[in-house]
């Protein structure tokens, strides 16, 4: 499994674990589209159910140093205009995405063992066989401001995340 294939799905699993949004929220991972509720039958909706939370991950790069990797992972909440017109549903889900990437950030940044980042790690190693060997950083990225398009409400963000691997 590529490594923007695999931390995509333990992001994923971390989110539909630990965020408090509810089960009615689709998790679509671009890389994973099966992971939560798999493809829409109906033409109308094609691939997404909503309240959607969309997440998708770059190929790794490595930085100058050639020897430190990084995938850059964006997370999109996305409701349907005509039923989420106050933008409760999305600002809800927004916000329980952000404290979870909150919790996660604050965790690696402190050292701290704690249950999301424990099991978030632990999805990885699974995905990689353990390939991936520890994170180096993890950075809030660029901020994407609330907007609307073809009907649907979106708003979202991008995590970074620098690791090393064992095979490199």
């Amino acid at each position: 499994m590529t490594d923007a294939k695999a931390i995509e799905l333990a992001l994923a699993e971390t989110i539909r674990k630990y965020a408090e949004f509810g089960s009615e929220t689709t998790i679509r991972a671009w890389h994973n589209m099966n992971f939560d509720g798999g493809l829409d039958s109906n033409p109308e909706n094609g691939d997404r159910n909503f309240p959607l939370l969309d997440i998708r991950t770059t190929p790794h790069s490595t930085d100058d140093s050639q020897s430190t990797c990084f995938v850059d992972a964006t997370l999109i909440c996305a409701t349907i205009i005509d039923d989420d017109r106050d933008h409760q549903i999305i600002s809800d889900m927004y916000e329980a995405v952000q404290t979870l990437a909150d919790k996660l950030f604050s965790q690696f940044r402190t050292g701290t063992d704690g249950e999301e980042i424990t099991y978030f790690n632990g999805m990885i190693d699974t995905h990689t066989d353990n390939r991936i060997a520890t994170f180096a950083s993890m950075t809030i990225n660029d901020p994407l401001p609330p907007y609307e398009e073809g009907g649907v409400n979106m708003i979202g963000f991008g995590i970074r995340m620098h690791y090393g691997r064992t095979d490199f």
